[in-house]
């Protein structure tokens, strides 16, 4: 006779209790359907492993299982009595599953002014230029707020003092039902239907004026961001206890994820840029003086070194000093690496009278500049320290621009955030 419901919880044949009990969570857990959406064969692992529980936990069904086998248990029919396998495990770890592993469901059914120690946090992502992590900026975010009714001070009743403790769940928010599951008896933790799991119960004509008996009221509410020079992509700046408020609990965060947003020509690699700079044959050969514009609107005219070398196409000159400030000392900046294209002509061109024109064209020297600025001679090579990053980091933009012509999308929703 095989023991099924042992195996599908792992588990040997004199497994204690507890032993049963921690088997199932762990499973439970992995399998369960909000972890599972969609997912047929995780589902039916779930009811079927909840099945072998139901059984194993209770001592006289275990017998007669250990004895018979599945076959020899009473009851047949629907095995969960009435009852969804969530429900069963719902009963046995509580609303929140052991360890806090919130469920979608028993989330959805959640009032936000129930007491619990902490508000949700609000987590709110803004795009911010490359110049802007460079040189700094100041942003407003502007959202609506939930606190405490300033009227009745979140009690809800117009009334001071007044008992509006729910009677049929004194208060707790919950009620417990006993539900038959075969021969066993199951106690079930729902939300109390008389208060809707506030704890409260406000008579209609003594309800607060200005919160209508909610508890809370709503207001603007604007938190000023200071983006410091230095800060990197994906950052989070916290505020403390600047979310919603809720009686009897401690308001939660607010959190900003500062999300990078790619500048023209420039590529961040830690606290050092690259440059991509193009160039003709012309040029790589003969020299060239461009003018580049930094991130802090300040002019670099870039030279070719003077004693002629060619530019090999891919090769890479560094700037010291002209990268990223460091976030703890901006007065201090990484390295500038300028990355030079190369543009040759195609294949084929190479006849008597082309090799002619091109012996004069490699004597022009094109795009000369003199422009107000600081001029550098780009004499000095060097490849950055990881330099194998860039190509990622450039195919990683690529797509990314790709991404978003594909699709817009409003990151703002209702939370305006506006440059100052």
């Amino acid at each position: 006779m095989t023991k099924e419901f042992y195996q599908i919880l792992e588990i040997n044949e004199n497994a204690t209790a507890e032993e049963i009990k921690k088997a199932y969570r762990k499973l439970a857990l992995q399998y369960h359907p909000d972890r599972n959406k969609g997912n047929k064969e995780a589902e039916e692992k779930f009811k079927r492993m909840t099945q072998a529980y139901t059984v194993l936990s209770d001592d006289k069904q275990r017998q007669t299982y250990d004895q018979f086998g599945e076959e020899g248990l009473q009851g047949g029919g629907d095995p969960f009595g009435g009852m969804r396998p969530e429900d069963i495990f719902n009963s046995i770890f509580g609303n929140f599953g052991l360890g806090g592993f919130p469920f979608s469901d028993m989330n959805a059914n959640m009032n936000p002014n129930m007491k619990s120690g902490k508000t949700q946090d609000i987590v709110h992502t803004i795009s911010v230029p490359l110049s802007e992590f460079y040189s700094g900026s100041t942003r407003k975010l502007e959202f609506n707020q939930r606190i405490i009714c300033y009227t009745c001070n979140g009690s809800g009743s117009s009334k001071p003092g007044a008992d509006t403790t729910c009677k049929t769940c004194n208060g707790n928010g919950i009620e417990i039902r006993m539900r038959k599951m075969g021969p066993m008896v199951q106690q079930i933790q729902t939300k109390c239907s008389a208060c809707n799991g506030e704890g409260i119960v406000i008579p209609k004509g003594d309800r607060c004026n200005t919160c209508s008996g909610k508890f809370v009221v709503s207001r603007a509410k604007q938190i000023e961001i200071k983006i410091r020079p230095g800060m990197h992509n994906g950052e989070q700046i916290v505020f403390k206890k600047e979310s919603h408020q809720s009686p009897g609990a401690t308001p939660g965060d607010v959190i900003v994820i500062l999300q990078e947003v790619p500048s023209s020509g420039f590529v961040r690699l830690g606290n050092d840029l690259l440059f991509n700079c193009n160039i003709n044959l012309s040029e790589a050969i003969g020299g060239f003086s461009i003018s580049i514009e930094t991130l802090d609107k300040r002019i670099l005219n870039l030279k070719s070194d003077p004693k002629g070398t060619i530019i090999a196409n891919g090769s890479t000159k560094v700037i010291k000093g002209e990268g990223m400030p460091y976030f703890h000392s901006p007065s201090q900046k990484g390295n500038l690496y300028i990355k030079f294209n190369v543009s040759t002509p195609t294949a084929g061109f190479l006849d008597e009278e082309l090799m002619k024109i091109l012996q004069v064209k490699l004597s022009e020297r094109r795009r000369i500049t003199s422009s107000a600025g600081k001029d550098v001679i780009l004499s000095e090579s060097a490849t950055p320290p990881h330099f194998e990053t860039i190509r990622r980091e450039e195919e990683r933009r690529d797509e990314e621009q790709k991404a978003k012509k594909r699709k817009h999308r409003d990151d703002e929703g209702a939370v305006n955030c506006t440059q100052q």
